[in-house]
């Protein structure tokens, strides 16, 4: 009818089609014709992940993401628009285009230099792929530096260990926390022509523990080097070896050579060194005065003083009676000797005028008490040179039967609450029944508890004589102390010291009722016992702190 006609075709699969036309088994003009039927719409239903990143990924590395877009039927699809979302745990974002790449769409990004999470979305045409978002975890790169665990010059002492901490991190500054790295340190002074080799301790975590001991004192360096990669890297760190504790067998003490006149001091030179034999000098730290402890004996006083000096220090002595004298140098903190023992020390006498004359202080016996005297000599009522004078008048041992404990102090302090510390005072006699002026004797304390239990004081020595003892008692009641210098009690002990309870603990205090039984309309005694911190009972007077209540199946009163 119509000179005209059309073929109409309908096809689910993309691709290259060839259609004919026959009219009585022959072809029409033009036929076949090749149709060509592309795909439809990319939907994010049907587009999938081809690649899929691990789970953690290095910081800084490359994220790469491949994409296959399908239209409904399942077509391939070559035009759509395929992104990928990027969001990081610190609210940073961006957005990623992919290109399409031999039947699939690449994108490729940078990790971020940071470490922690990483989110990434699929975005097609605009619509999320079903499998995302996924987030995977940035880590630390592969071991490129480290940070050192202190700060500036690396400080140590002769003989003693040095134990310095580095910590790994990748390129990008993250901390590494896993360790197998091969990290190696050397230490030595410019001195040295020869490195130490160092003990690296590999700690498991990331760090490392580089460990040396140093023996001379002065500026080293300390080599730190990573053997990782095409070239090693190698970091140099300065360090300061001080001088170490004072060794008083290595100290040297020189003089005197000439024999010392009285009245003006005499220098004996102290050459100090540590335990590896260095030379410790009073201006550097952790060497001072103190820390040598000077003594003389002799016919009469010696003042001694230290006084800092190159090399070492001076130690000056000035005795003011003729006669030989024993200087003995001791180290404070360990009381060993300093050298090679005390030093014999001769004062003659200084230059006297004629028609001199000698002035005796005291009786025979010698003064009747430790201390100080001033002495005068007048002339016609007037003053000769160096008068007045001070001469120093010092004790023998102590004697225990002669010390005695300060029973009046005491009975000031009798009564102590437990857990609190008691004193009472020390008087170290000597054996004309002379109070010290010095200290150094040593006393112990010794407790004995209304338990049995035995406690141990400690003693305070004031370095004049005096001492004060003091103990802590936890049971409530009678204390039983006794007093020794050394092996022999004193006066006065043993004597009772009284503890009374402390303060009521509620915590610990208690209500004895776990089971009263009484009759309706009769009272039930229940009974209240007050404790203190550490279980003493504890009276009281004042029942208006307590608050007791009660409660059941009706109305009771509680007093």
């Amino acid at each position: 009818v119509k000179p005209t006609g059309e073929v109409l075709m309908h096809t689910t699969c993309a691709g290259v089609y060839s259609v004919g036309c026959v009219y009585q088994d022959q072809h029409l003009s033009g036929s076949p014709a090749k149709v060509e039927v592309a795909a439809g719409t990319a939907c994010a239903a049907n587009a999938s992940l081809i690649s899929v990143p691990p789970a953690a990924i290095p910081a800084g590395s490359e994220l790469l993401l491949e994409v296959a877009a399908q239209d409904v039927f399942g077509n391939t699809c070559s035009a759509a628009k395929v992104e990928v979302m990027l969001e990081t745990g610190r609210g940073s974002s961006a957005l990623v285009p992919a290109a399409y790449v031999d039947g699939r769409f690449v994108a490729r990004s940078n990790v971020p230099g940071s470490t922690g999470l990483l989110t990434y979305t699929v975005l097609v045409n605009g619509a999320v792929l079903e499998s995302t978002p996924t987030t995977v975890q940035v880590a630390a790169g592969a071991a490129a530096s480290w940070t050192p665990g202190w700060r500036d010059t690396l400080q140590s002492v002769a003989g003693e260990r040095v134990a310095a901490r580095v910590y790994m991190q990748d390129a990008h500054g993250n901390r590494l926390s896993r360790g197998g790295h091969r990290l190696s340190a050397a230490v030595s002074a410019n001195s040295e022509s020869t490195p130490e080799s160092a003990v690296v301790e590999d700690r498991g975590d990331g760090s490392y523990l580089i460990s040396f001991t140093r023996k001379t004192t002065g500026e080293y360096s300390l080599y730190v080097v990573l053997s990782e990669g095409a070239e090693d890297r190698t970091v140099v760190y300065s360090g300061r070896c001080a001088p170490g504790k004072l060794a008083p067998g290595k100290c040297r003490v020189d003089g005197p050579v000439t024999p010392a006149t009285a009245g003006k001091p005499h220098v004996l030179l102290l050459h100090m060194h540590d335990t590896q034999g260095n030379r410790i000098q009073l201006a550097e730290e952790g060497a001072h005065p103190w820390h040598v402890h000077v003594a003389g004996s002799g016919p009469g006083p010696l003042e001694t003083q230290v006084v800092p000096r190159e090399p070492g220090c001076e130690v000056h002595s000035t005795a003011y009676v003729s006669g030989e004298y024993s200087v003995s140098l001791t180290c404070k903190a360990t009381g060993a000797v300093v050298g090679e023992g005390p030093v014999k020390l001769v004062v003659v006498p200084a230059a006297a005028d004629p028609g001199s004359c000698h002035a005796r202080l005291g009786s025979e016996d010698g003064c009747g008490r430790a201390g100080a005297y001033t002495v005068s000599a007048c002339f016609n009522g007037v003053h000769i040179k160096r008068s007045p004078c001070v001469v120093m008048a010092s004790t023998a041992a102590a004697v225990a039967e002669l010390c005695e404990v300060d029973t009046g102090f005491a009975e000031r302090t009798s009564t102590v609450v437990a857990g609190q510390k008691a004193e009472f005072a020390i008087h170290a006699k000597d054996a004309k029944g002379v109070m010290k002026s010095i200290g150094g004797d040593i006393f112990s304390v010794a407790i004995q508890a209304p338990d049995g239990q035995q406690l141990t004081g400690k003693v305070l020595d004031h370095g004049n004589g005096s001492y004060m003892a003091s103990f802590s008692g936890s049971t409530a009641g009678l204390h039983q102390v006794s007093v020794y210098l050394k092996d022999s009690a004193v006066a006065g002990s043993p004597f009772s010291m009284s503890v009374a309870p402390g303060p009521v603990d509620a915590a610990r205090s208690m209500l004895h009722a776990d089971s009263v039984a009484v009759k309706a309309g009769n009272s039930a005694a229940l009974h209240i016992q007050l404790h203190d911190g550490h279980g003493n009972n504890v009276p009281c007077t004042d029942w208006s702190k307590f608050k007791v209540e009660s409660s059941g199946p009706g109305a009771a009163s509680v007093t």
